[in-house]
């Protein structure tokens, strides 16, 4: 729920202004600038008091698809496996290494 939040507010903000700011998780400052009329985006990172751009984007739909995280949860011990594992699988065994 919290992505959805902040890609309205976001783009909000970016279509009434034509740039936004946030911060990342890791307390970096980001600006988005609107590149073209066609709604190119422009990604920069705010530091000592400057813009350096990073890269664009076709849209912030774009944006948003590329730097979205994807969770995996295994619900049962048995969904997860070692890098170890030589092939062989047990779905009924709840060891990581089989």
């Amino acid at each position: 729920m919290l992505f959805i939040e902040l890609f309205l507010k976001l783009s909000e903000e970016f279509e009434e202004k034509g740039e936004t700011v946030y911060w990342s998780n890791r307390g970096f400052q980001y600006k988005l600038k609107k590149y073209d009329d066609l709604g190119g985006v422009d990604l920069y990172r705010i530091q000592c008091g400057g813009e350096e751009y990073i890269t664009g984007y076709e849209d912030l739909i774009d944006l948003f698809n590329q730097h979205s995280e994807r969770v995996f949860v295994a619900f049962k011990p048995n969904q997860i496996k070692s890098i170890h594992n030589e092939g062989s699988w047990y779905p009924d065994n709840n060891d990581v290494r089989y």
